[in-house]
């Protein structure tokens, strides 16, 4: 009886390794989506923002106003309240803050090149 659950514990846990070792896909080959791609490239352009708010002080409040209202305004609004997280900004209230931070004519766009093969699969 010991036995055989010893056998068992040794082909379940050979089967694990086995599996393990052979992934079917690594994620970093894939390529990015529009949605990972569009976040990268806004957090990584709200840097220069979050350089001027540093050197201002995380202590000061800070009013973020985006003049339009669309889905290119509220992707960038959640991109900004995901960074500034542990800044003092405000979305809403209209008095009591010590900067503005004003957005306008957000657009994100893809365009994408000619297939350059038949061959699409790579078979």
């Amino acid at each position: 009886m010991a036995k055989s659950i010893i056998g068992i514990l040794a082909v379940f846990f050979t089967f694990f390794l086995f599996a393990d070792s052979y992934s079917q896909v690594e994620t970093k080959s894939l390529p990015k989506n529009n949605f990972a791609l569009f976040s990268e490239i806004t957090l990584n352009g709200l840097d220069e923002i979050q350089d001027a708010v540093t050197v201002l002080g995380k202590e000061k409040i800070y009013r973020v106003s985006i003049s339009e209202k669309s889905e290119e305004a509220d992707f960038l609004l959640n991109n900004i309240k995901q960074k500034f997280s542990s800044y003092n900004f405000i979305y809403e209230k209209e008095d009591g803050f010590d900067y503005r931070i004003s957005i306008s004519k957000i657009k994100f766009s893809v365009s994408y090149s000619e297939l350059e093969t038949d061959n699409v699969i790579e078979t």
